[in-house]
């Protein structure tokens, strides 16, 4: 069991969030965009359901081997079974498929731990299947063609492409231009109809003078 590995912030360095209203430059974005959120859902649900049927199989016979819950575990199977259970797989980034098995695994590790006391708060339920209707679409990428334009106006997504930016990125893309920051992640969500991007970045720590 257990969610992905934490990344672990060099010396030096300190983790910084920024969140921009995107838009699409071309008609046909809006598709790819669907078709990432909908990648994400597709591979939550196929793994959860098979952390379901593992379960329910173990319930009737104890010998049963249980499954492994850890992302990478988890990630490692869908690679072996994509081909026959998403045979349009290719349409979509491998990170749409990587953002929702990552929730799950997330999600499978905050359940236990809350259900063996482990965890303080509320407790946590077991994880739901994804339904398009009250899934708020979203999806993280970590690799691939992510960056932001000297323009300061547009930034690229893996697949999707060119989005333009409500908002001047001048803050950021002036860091990462000197060297002074490193994006680790871009989430692509939608919200009332409308598209952010959350970047995920380590900012090199000036100290105070």
């Amino acid at each position: 069991m257990g969610a992905r590995r934490r990344f672990e912030i060099p010396d030096g360095w300190i983790a910084r969030g920024f969140r921009f209203e995107v838009e699409p430059t071309t008609p046909e974005q809006w598709s790819r965009i669907a078709q990432q959120f909908g990648g994400r859902r597709y591979a939550h649900n196929w793994a959860l359901a098979q952390v379901k049927a593992n379960l329910d199989a173990r319930a009737a016979d104890p010998a049963v081997a249980p499954l492994s819950w850890n992302f990478y575990d988890l990630r490692r199977a869908w690679n072996h079974a994509k081909q026959d259970v998403a045979p349009w797989w290719r349409e979509c980034s491998k990170e749409s498929f990587s953002s929702g098995i990552a929730d799950l695994a997330t999600a499978l590790y905050n359940w236990s731990a809350s259900k063996h006391g482990h965890r303080a708060g509320q407790r946590v339920g077991f994880p739901r299947f994804k339904a398009r209707h009250r899934d708020r679409g979203r999806v993280r990428f970590t690799t691939g063609a992510m960056r932001l334009e000297p323009d300061r106006r547009h930034l690229v997504l893996p697949v999707i492409g060119r989005l333009r930016s409500k908002e001047n990125t001048r803050r950021l893309e002036r860091l990462v231009a000197k060297g002074r920051a490193r994006i680790l992640s871009m989430t692509l969500a939608e919200h009332g109809g409308r598209l952010h991007v959350s970047v995920a970045a380590i900012v090199a720590h000036a100290p105070r003078t």
